[in-house]
């Protein structure tokens, strides 16, 4: 009998990797009109917000003037305000 280990990782070696889009059409679907202000987003739900690939985003995050993460742990994630607000100041720029 495998070890649950063992087997999860056979599991896993037999699947495809998920494409960026795939992963963000599953992970991205958020509904911005319903989200408060004080809500973590993970990064491809900031990526399905912002309409660009995961790849993108990376290189977005990178930039001096983005909006600085929120960590938990080891999890970065991205506060939904903050967002809000450099997106209108792109849009105002």
């Amino acid at each position: 009998m495998k070890s649950s280990h063992i087997h999860r990782a056979a599991r896993c070696a037999t699947q495809k990797p998920e494409s960026g889009p795939a992963r963000i059409a599953r992970l991205g679907n958020v509904d911005i009109t319903k989200l408060p202000d004080d809500a973590l987003l993970r990064n491809e739900q900031v990526a399905a917000i912002l309409n660009v690939p995961l790849s993108t985003f990376h290189l977005l995050r990178k930039r001096p003037d983005f909006v600085r993460p929120v960590r938990i742990g080891c999890r970065t994630r991205w506060r939904w305000a903050t967002l809000k607000a450099w997106i209108r100041a792109q849009e105002a720029a």
